[in-house]
C-alpha cells in the first residue's frame, strides 16, 4: 500500500545565504501523494523543495537501512506505526506542533509513554464495506444477510472478497471476537476467543463468504469490473472506486457476526521528526510545515483530491455538513473503530499472527494451537529483542 516514497530537501532560504538550512524529509507516495501541498507550502513561505536521491522502494526497509548507517532524514510522513521503529528516535512534540483543532482520536495514535511523537495529518485507513448499488436493494447488516444475498445475485458475479490473508482485514473479525491481539503492552494471542475467531474465519470461505486466492492485486479490479457485489476495503481506495461505480457506488458498516460489530483498526497519517541537533530555524520550518498540514485548507485540499478523512476537527465538520450518504458512512465506520496500538510489538504481533493463522489454514494445527503458537513467538522475539 505505501511502497513507493520520494526524499524531498526543504530548503530553509534566510537573508543571507550563509543562514541557509537544509531539511530532509521523505514520504510515502503511494495512497497519498503530498506533493501538491508540499508544493503550495513552497510558494506561500519560500522554503524551498527539491527531490534528493532515492536507495529503495520500500520506505519502512530504507528508514532502517538509513538509521544504520546515520543518515536518516530529518522528518518522514508516513502511517503512525512508522513512529515505532526502535532504531529511529523522534522529537517528542509540544503543543506549539499542533493545532487546537486537531483531534483527540488522531492523537491516540501517537502517543507514546504519554509523549506525542508525531503530527497526525490523515485520520483512518480504515476498513469499511464497499457494494454495488446495482446489484443490490440495501447492503447486508450482519454476515448472515450476507450470506443469504448470495442468491439474489447474477450469475457472473460472486458475493465477497477482500485481503483475507491480510492481518489488517483479520482484526475487524477478531473484535467480534473479543479476541484483539494486543491491550497496551499486554499480548493476549493465546486465548479461547482468538482460537474460536480463526475457526470461525477459515469457514469463510467454504460458505461462498471469501476468496482467499484473490488478494489486494485481484479484487479492487474485479470489483470496479462489476465481478463482486461486495468488497472489504480501506478508505485509501474510496476514489477509485468512486471514480469507477459513480453512483453506483455504496459504503456501509462491516457486517455484524452474531450480533457483534466489527470494530476496524484505525491510524493515521503522521509527519514525523527525527531527534538530531537543530538550528532554531530548521525547527521553526519543520513546525511551520507541520501547522501548514494541519490548516483547514491544506485538510480539506486531502479531502477533495483523495478522500483522505482529516485530523482537524474544524475541516472535518466542514465535509460532514456538506456530504452524501458514502462520506457519512466512512466518518460513521471510524467512530466504530479501534486505534491500532502505538506499540513497538506490533511489528512482531503482525508477524507472530500471521505465522499462526497460516498453520491453522495448511491443517498442520489445531486453533488452539494455533493461537498458543502466536502468542509463544511474539513472547521469545520480544524478549529476545530486550
Amino acid at each position: 500500500m505505501y511502497k513507493l516514497f520520494c526524499w524531498v530537501l526543504l530548503c530553509c532560504c534566510q537573508a543571507s545565504p550563509a543562514a541557509q538550512q537544509n531539511i530532509e524529509l521523505a514520504f510515502g507516495q503511494t495512497g497519498y501523494d503530498f506533493t501538491p501541498l508540499i508544493e503550495q507550502f513552497q510558494a506561500e513561505t519560500g522554503i524551498k523543495i527539491t527531490t534528493a536521491p532515492q536507495e529503495n522502494y520500500d520506505l519502512k526497509a530504507e528508514l532502517i537501512k538509513r538509521s544504520g548507517k546515520k543518515r536518516l532524514p530529518d522528518a518522514f510522513i508516513a502511517p503512525a506505526d512508522y513512529t515505532t521503529i526502535q532504531s529511529i528516535n523522534l522529537i517528542p512534540l509540544d503543543d506549539d506542533w499542533l493545532v487546537p483543532e486537531i483531534s483527540a482520536e488522531s492523537l491516540q495514535t501517537v502517543s507514546q509513554n504519554g509523549n506525542i511523537v508525531a503530527v497526525p495529518i490523515i485520520s483512518g485507513n480504515h476498513l469499511v464495506m464497499y457494494y454495488n448499488r446495482s446489484a443490490l436493494e440495501a447492503p447486508a447488516k450482519t454476515m448472515s444477510e450476507l450470506l443469504q444475498q448470495r442468491q439474489t445475485l447474477p450469475d457472473n458475479m460472486r458475493l465477497i472478497s477482500w485481503s483475507f490473508n491480510g492481518m489488517y482485514f483479520l482484526i475487524p473479525f477478531l473484535s467480534s471476537f473479543d479476541a484483539l491481539p494486543i491491550q497496551g503492552e499486554r499480548l493476549r494471542m493465546g486465548t479461547p476467543m482468538m482460537a474460536k475467531a480463526i475457526e470461525y474465519y477459515w469457514r469463510l470461505p467454504e460458505r461462498g463468504l471469501a476468496q482467499p486466492t484473490c488478494s489486494h492485486d485481484c479484487y479492487p479490479q474485479q470489483f470496479k469490473e462489476g465481478k463482486f457485489a461486495y468488497v472489504i476495503d480501506g478508505v485509501w481506495n474510496f476514489q477509485q472506486y468512486q471514480q469507477a461505480l459513480r453512483d453506483d457506488l455504496g459504503i456501509a458498516l462491516l457486517p455484524a457476526i452474531n450480533g457483534q460489530p466489527m470494530r476496524p483498526y484505525f491510524s493515521a497519517h503522521v509527519l514525523a521528526i527525527i531527534a538530531k541537533q537543530y538550528s532554531k530555524a530548521q525547527l521553526q520550518a519543520l513546525q511551520q510545515f507541520a501547522r501548514f498540514l494541519q490548516s483547514v485548507d491544506a485538510q480539506k485540499f486531502m479531502w477533495d483530491s483523495a478522500r483522505a478523512i482529516p485530523s482537524n476537527n474544524e475541516a472535518l465538520k466542514g465535509i460532514v455538513a456538506s456530504s452524501d450518504d458514502n462520506t457519512r458512512m466512512l466518518i460513521r465506520q471510524l467512530q466504530n473503530a479501534n486505534p491500532i496500538p502505538n506499540s513497538p510489538h506490533m511489528s512482531v504481533v503482525w508477524e507472530a499472527m500471521s505465522k499462526g493463522f497460516n498453520r491453522y489454514g495448511a491443517q498442520l494445527m489445531s486453533a488452539e494451537e494455533s493461537a498458543q503458537l502466536m502468542q509463544h513467538l511474539a513472547e521469545r522475539t520480544i524478549a529476545h529483542q530486550r
